[in-house]
């Protein structure tokens, strides 16, 4: 008589290996970006207090700053190797490449449009962003000016490093996250030393001289040297 207990009892058979396939896996780098898009949907949430929400947004931006800098920089590099392995889900370096352009590119749309709700409503509470250097100028006072001027000699100018580049100069080392300004520098042109020598001689004044011989010590030669 077979025993029908153990056949009730007996563990189902396991599921064919197809079934633990690729699909079965979510992309580690696109699913860090809808994580990413949640954290922009807070700084949505009305519930939140106004800079708390505008603190969501700065979040966001520089976790996604971070994940270009570390995880996309990897895929790039594994891609311009050459490397074809499949990721855990299926997706060559490549493909991971295309698809996070693309969902990338729907979160900084998403941080752009809730930043320009973000900066509505706090105008509406009086917290205005002047980017417009001319608005800037048009609306602070002398105060304020002031005000500006003694904090940026005091606490920017000092750390301030310039850099110079040519070929004499190899190009610096420009660390992440550091804010850069590049500027290109021109030798003066004969018509513009022409007009300063101009503009001198014409607010030059005349030094009556009582005694001889006169050294002349700025170095236009005047003393016949």
């Amino acid at each position: 008589m077979p025993d029908t207990h153990q056949a009730e009892t007996a563990p189902p058979p396991a599921p064919p290996a197809a079934s633990f396939g690729p699909e079965r896996f979510l992309n580690r780098e696109l699913s860090w970006l809808d994580f990413n898009l949640r954290v922009v949907e807070e700084a949505e949430n009305p519930n939140h207090p106004l800079l708390e929400r505008v603190r969501f947004l700065s979040i966001s931006a520089s976790n996604l700053d971070e994940f270009y800098s570390v995880r996309v920089a990897g895929l790039i590099g594994q891609a311009r190797a050459g490397v074809v392995t499949l990721s855990p889900d299926g997706r060559t370096p490549a493909q991971q490449l295309a698809e996070i352009r693309a969902l990338a590119g729907r979160v900084m749309a998403e941080q752009l449009r809730v930043w320009h709700d973000l900066r509505a409503a706090l105008g509406r509470v009086g917290l205005d962003l002047l980017s417009d250097p001319a608005s800037l100028a048009r609306v602070l006072g002398i105060e304020d000016r002031r005000w500006l001027d003694t904090w940026f000699m005091e606490r920017i100018f000092p750390v301030l490093s310039p850099l110079a580049i040519d070929p004499a100069h190899p190009f610096p080392f420009i660390p992440n996250m550091g804010l850069v300004m590049a500027l290109r520098v021109r030798g003066e042109t004969v018509q513009e030393l022409t007009g300063f020598a101009e503009a001198m001689r014409a607010r030059a004044a005349t030094v009556p001289v009582t005694r001889r011989p006169v050294l002349d010590t700025c170095g236009t030669r005047g003393d016949g040297s």
